[in-house]
């Protein structure tokens, strides 16, 4: 599994599926369970999926979301005061949510450029040093509760 195509098939599939775990899309895709793995580690590596932690029947499992489908314009972000056509890029964005960290700022940057990706930025600036103590802090309390909500809703569907 390693072209366009077959991406596209393993993104189309999933998202068909809804949640599904990476034994359950292998199955559907009738592919080798390790093959399915890799691939979906490296699409969600891209930003083009993302892996939830699950528990089923005391066991641990991934899920493997979707990316959201694009239906309306996102709303622009509070966070880019100084540009008023809004188009900041998302880099920019994202930090500066983790800088000023709010539950609402880091939950709609995290639903516009995903959770995975946010708490990447999170990992860059603490491998940078670019934190102040206290932001550090609450910023990494909302990302946790973010990432709580994921695993109950994914638990849920």
């Amino acid at each position: 599994m390693r072209n366009r195509s077959t991406d596209a098939k393993l993104i189309k599939t999933a998202a068909r599926l809804g949640r599904p775990s990476v034994y359950a899309l292998a199955r559907a895709l009738k592919r080798p369970y390790r093959r399915v793995l890799s691939r979906v580690k490296t699409l969600a590596q891209a930003g083009q999926l993302e892996l939830l932690p699950a528990t089923r029947g005391g066991r641990a499992v991934l899920k493997v979301c979707p990316p959201a489908p694009a239906s309306k314009p996102p709303k622009p972000l509070p966070l880019a005061w100084s540009r008023p056509s809004g188009r900041v890029p998302a880099a920019t964005a994202i930090a500066a949510a983790l800088l000023r960290p709010t539950f609402s700022g880091l939950l709609d940057v995290s639903r516009r450029y995903g959770l995975a990706r946010v708490e990447r930025a999170a990992r860059e600036l603490d491998a940078e040093g670019g934190w102040i103590a206290r932001t550090r802090e609450d910023a990494s309390r909302a990302l946790g509760n973010l990432r709580a909500a994921h695993a109950r809703a994914a638990a849920r569907h």
